[in-house]
């Protein structure tokens, strides 16, 4: 089978260290473990081919920029035409697989067209995001185009109830939907693997993997660890990542006077991260109060595989994941003293720690591997790409 994936969003860079950049190599890895040729089609690659990858076929769109918000966006949407060139040079292609973005809709219409199966994969309520966090000079040109895309999609696939709800008001067929949250490899993630920092005998580490972002609840982890670690002097706190939070979380930790007990790693490469997490005893998702969450955090499925129990903010599609007191614990989102009160129950519990890691292994391996995951799209996409029988 012949498979064109198309990320036509700049800001995704394919082969880089985001958690967007490793859910796109996760699913070209499935692809290419599958024996599938696959051919790559992306605004930005951000380096190397990765591990895994060296067999898919790589075509980069051109860079387009502008001075002006609003001449940029209608320059973006020229990469409709690059796209539409990469897959007339490539095809035939037997799937067309696109991770959404703002400005694209030509994958999608290219293979109605061409009577060829498409998957759109949609992380995120993208207009909402660029209206919100950045900047959005024309919102009826970005609805439009992801009307477009929605619409001459063949089955949408989203990694939330939320994210459902923002595909469907926009004119999304509710039969193209299907839900599936992110995923892992358990063969990457494993609590096999040897830790890349040694543990100090008698202290217990809590550990947080992503980006610093505000809304990732890292302000709410530094205080409910301060109160925790008052408690339990054996606490430690491992945070690795970066973003644009880090200064402020610095300044954080030294006026907190934790210097000795708090450690920032800084952005680790997906090659390492698989030791850091077995580094940790403990993973935390400290989420804060977010009204619409609609987040299906990689963190938490890398912590799972990794055997840790997992300490999560009880928001959005969480719960359903972590099943609190089964796979992991839950807190109260953005709630400093109840994170603590939940850190210093686990650190005093050797037994209860390991009873929660093996259930989240277990449930990791079982329902939340990229390959299943993967396997499911597919098949469903295939699935509603043929021609149905009308009753009369």
């Amino acid at each position: 089978m012949k498979i064109a994936y198309v990320c036509a969003d700049a800001g995704v860079p394919v082969f880089g260290h985001k958690g967007c950049s490793i859910h796109v190599q996760e699913v070209l890895r499935t692809f290419v473990k599958r024996g599938w040729q696959v051919e790559l089609i992306a605004a930005s690659l951000g380096g190397p081919v990765r591990r895994g990858l060296d067999a898919v076929s790589v075509t980069q769109l051109p860079e387009l920029s502008s001075s002006s918000p609003i001449a940029r966006e209608r320059t973006i949407s020229l990469l409709n035409d690059a796209i539409r060139g990469a897959l007339m040079k490539g095809t035939p292609f037997d799937l067309i697989y696109e991770r959404h973005s703002l400005w694209s809709a030509a994958a999608m219409e290219f293979g109605r067209v061409a009577g060829i199966p498409r998957v759109l994969e949609v992380n995120a309520p993208l207009i909402e995001e660029q209206a919100t966090y950045r900047e959005l000079a024309d919102r009826e040109l970005a609805e439009g185009v992801a009307r477009r895309a929605f619409v001459a999609s063949s089955h949408i696939v989203v990694v939330s109830d939320a994210v459902a709800d923002y595909v469907r008001q926009r004119d999304a067929p509710a039969e193209h939907i299907h839900i599936e949250p992110n995923g892992v490899d358990p063969t990457r993630f494993s609590p096999d693997i040897p830790p890349m920092i040694a543990r100090q005998p008698g202290t217990i580490t809590v550990g947080f993997a992503g980006s610093m972002k505000r809304w990732h609840g890292l302000l709410t982890l530094i205080d409910g660890f301060k109160i925790a670690s008052r408690k339990c002097p054996a606490l430690r706190l491992l945070i690795v990542g970066d973003g644009p939070l880090r200064q402020e979380i610095e300044s954080t930790v030294q006026t907190a006077e934790l210097d000795q007990v708090v450690r920032l790693v800084g952005p680790v490469d997906p090659e390492r991260m698989p030791g850091m997490l077995t580094s940790m005893d403990i993973g935390v998702a400290p989420y804060d109060t977010i009204p619409g969450f609609y987040f299906s955090p990689l963190k938490i499925f890398e912590y799972m595989a990794a055997g840790l129990p997992v300490v999560a903010s009880a928001t959005g599609q969480i719960p359903e994941i972590i099943q609190d007191g089964e796979r992991g614990l839950l807190s109260r989102p953005g709630d400093a003293d109840n994170l603590a009160l939940t850190l210093v129950r686990l650190a005093g519990d050797s037994g209860l720690r390991a009873r929660l890691g093996t259930s989240a292994r277990a449930a990791a391996v079982r329902q939340y591997t990229w390959d299943a995951i993967v396997d499911r799209v597919v098949a469903a996409a295939f699935e509603a790409a043929q021609p149905r029988e009308v009753s009369v």
